[in-house]
């Protein structure tokens, strides 16, 4: 799960409640139980994760103490942990495991996904770097070759033509280098645009993986707080209160007087 929304959703839980029963309660809507722990106050979810509720409600010790009350009334961390392995049945295992076996298949796919164009990447980066090295190697030699030597060279200074050709090549040059800053910031845009779409496949496989868990954990909290309903015991306790009301009406007159 994700930090970041677990803290956002003890928050809302937080804001939510004034004491320690509703706190406690609204915790428990979303899948996570109030216990005490060695430190204070801690809340464990389905999966025996304890979290320290300071932490992620992101207040200090005595605020809680001071709205939720001693933390001693409340069951051991031990007790909840065992209550809630006691209610889980193997189907409600096996759904959670594969629910979280599909995130982590997916996950996995796009970790391989990351490390291949990573990989990729630094090839096109190490092949545009070869190839500009060895143009810029050629035209360097080209260049050079236009400029003369010896007498030539002198008789070429006289003249103002060897200036020419310098500046002709250092203009080249600078164009060259354009050039290739040119083509090295459109490799970098491109795959700074590949590294983006991943990135927002990986934010969303997140954002899914994290509905779904609060999903989970609202199903799993439903199924407990079930659970802990007695079951029914006289046709009385089954029958809604309308209906009770109904099967103890007493006839209408018109319905005496048919009788009669």
């Amino acid at each position: 799960m994700d930090t970041r929304s677990i803290k956002k959703l003890f928050q809302e839980c937080w804001a939510v409640s004034d004491n320690q029963e509703t706190f406690a309660n609204a915790l428990a809507e979303r899948g996570y139980y109030l216990a005490n722990g060695r430190r204070g106050f801690v809340a464990i979810d389905w999966r025996g994760e304890i979290l320290p509720v300071s932490r992620y409600v992101d207040v200090r010790q005595k605020e809680l103490r001071a709205k939720l009350g001693d933390p001693n009334q409340l069951p051991t961390v031990e007790n909840v942990s065992k209550n809630l392995a006691n209610k889980f049945t193997d189907q409600l295992n096996t759904y959670a495991d594969q629910l979280v076996a599909e995130h982590q298949k997916s996950a996995d796919n796009l970790k391989l996904k990351k490390e291949a164009l990573i990989t990729e990447h630094r090839a096109q980066r190490k092949e545009l770097e070869k190839s500009q090295h060895e143009r810029r190697r050629i035209e360097n030699k080209k260049r050079l070759a236009r400029l003369p030597a010896g007498l030539k060279a002198m008789w070429f200074r006289v003249t103002g033509k060897y200036k020419k050709i310098k500046t002709q090549n250092e203009l080249e040059a600078k164009q060259c280098d354009h050039r290739d800053r040119h083509e090295i910031d459109a490799l970098n845009q491109k795959q700074l645009e590949q590294s983006q779409r991943l990135h927002s496949e990986v934010k969303h496989l997140r954002h899914h993986h994290v509905t779904e868990m609060h999903r989970l954990n609202r199903e799993i909290s439903a199924y407990i707080l079930m659970s802990d309903q007695p079951a029914p015991k006289t046709i009385d306790e089954i029958l809604k209160p309308t209906q009770r009301k109904q099967h103890h009406r007493r006839p209408s007159r018109s319905v005496k007087n048919k009788v009669m």
